[in-house]
């Protein structure tokens, strides 16, 4: 990877001096990820790998928050062709200067305006759970993470409008005051509910999680809720969404105990 310019610039740019720490760390971790135009992959998880590989114990939904910061304030865009997310840097050029490679990496995003600004939309920071990735550690995203029906047929519409163009344009993602909120219709879980699987076993992702959620003891929990499960008979279409919605309920309880 090549050597990455920071300007004198960057001390006086006011998005960056709008964002968090932690989205500022991630803008400077990304532009070392990102090719000679600019573009990176912008799945959660991938970007957690890449950025922090050092930090076992980092949510995806810090990092997506994170990149949802970055967005809103113009820095950079994500866009989606096929069932893959990416990511550029708006001003990348600017700062960096002419690339090296002759071709990316990876796909042109959309098209820019005579103005110079984009003609599209960024897509919401949680557009793996929607798209369905085929990245296995982005299955954690799309738990309990129920897909938009207005969002699935924009996207659908979009892929009309643009014919053979494969690159798909979606909303900003909503800003965390709670403002520009639309909609959610959920649909109903395909499958249908069953036993404890035999095979339903503690993996360290599943550790993983429970710790960020503040779980102290994520096997402790695993080991009464399997308990629980066998003996009430419980069935459930997704286990592991189950399991997770116990552990929440859990800390919470805890909290409420704790004041009572």
């Amino acid at each position: 990877m090549p050597n990455r310019w920071i300007r004198e610039s960057a001390k006086t740019s006011k998005n960056l001096n709008e964002i968090s720490d932690f989205a500022e760390r991630l803008f400077w971790r990304l532009i070392t990820t990102a090719d000679d135009h600019g573009r990176f992959l912008a799945c959660g998880s991938i970007v957690r790998a890449a950025c922090f590989p050092l930090m076992d114990r980092l949510s995806l939904e810090r990092v997506d928050k994170a990149l949802g910061e970055l967005v809103r304030h113009q820095l950079i865009d994500l866009y989606a062709v096929g069932d893959r997310r990416y990511g550029h840097f708006r001003k990348w050029e600017e700062h960096q200067g002419p690339p090296r490679a002759m071709k990316s990496k990876y796909p042109e995003p959309p098209a820019m305006t005579s103005e110079g600004n984009h003609a599209f939309s960024s897509l919401p920071v949680n557009s793996c759970a929607q798209m369905q990735t085929t990245v296995h550690s982005c299955e954690q995203l799309r738990t309990n993470v129920p897909v938009s029906e207005s969002e699935s047929e924009s996207v659908q519409r979009e892929r009309e409008r643009v014919g053979s163009a494969s690159v798909v344009a979606l909303p900003l993602p909503p800003h965390p005051d709670g403002s520009d909120q639309g909609k959610r219709t959920r649909r109903k879980p395909a499958g249908n509910p069953v036993p404890l699987p035999p095979d339903f076993a503690f993996t360290p992702e599943m550790r993983t999680w429970a710790l960020d959620e503040g779980c102290a003891e994520p096997f402790v929990e695993f080991e009464q809720f399997c308990d629980k499960a066998r003996a009430k008979g419980w069935t459930y279409i997704d286990w592991q969404a189950a399991w997770k919605n116990w552990v929440r309920n859990e800390i919470k309880w805890r909290k409420e105990r704790a004041h009572a």
